[in-house]
């Protein structure tokens, strides 16, 4: 992708993120966004078709981008450690904070399930488990729930540094 397009997509990311922290999306205006973005009209409706979209291409992309690093580090065995899969989900988080913290607000429970979605057939695909099978079906959403449970309260409350969470996390990973 062309740097040019990069920076414009970040502006107006990083405008509707500021955008959200003072008022719910449906009271967003593109004119706030291409102003605080410093972008043109034309130039927002050239990426995006309206702000729900604008949102949505936001919010996929950055879970799409979280669920593609979780598949290079799962582990290949199950012997091995998730350290380094709590690590690199963690480090995705913080780096994207602000955009996962307005994901895991009590208004989004759509985005929260889609990703609790993708995360269990994800893990299911990876551990090789039946979906059909109850037992390993809840088994994966009680580990994915509880897991989302974790980042959410840390990202609302956050009481312990991102290394101890990461030794929390996998702690938790590798008793289930």
């Amino acid at each position: 992708m062309d740097r040019r397009i990069r920076k414009t997509q970040n502006a107006i990311k990083h405008a509707l993120i500021s955008q959200l922290k003072t008022q719910p999306l449906a009271k967003i205006s593109v004119a706030a966004i291409i102003a605080q973005a410093d972008i043109s009209r034309s130039t927002f409706y050239l990426h995006y078709d309206d702000i729900y979209d604008c949102y949505n291409q936001i919010v996929s992309e950055t879970i799409t981008t979280l669920l593609q690093k979780l598949a290079k580090t799962y582990p290949a065995d199950s012997t091995a450690s998730f350290s380094e899969l709590a690590t690199t989900s963690i480090h995705y988080v913080m780096a994207h904070r602000e955009l996962f913290e307005l994901i895991t607000q009590s208004s989004n429970h759509q985005t929260i399930d889609q990703l609790k979605s993708k995360l269990v057939e994800k893990v299911l695909f990876f551990e090789h488990l039946d979906r059909e099978n109850p037992q390993d079906y809840y088994d994966v959403v009680c580990s994915v729930n509880g897991i989302i449970g974790v980042m959410t309260d840390w990202l609302r409350h956050g009481t312990i540094s991102q290394a101890e969470l990461t030794v929390v996390v996998t702690n938790i990973i590798e008793r289930i």
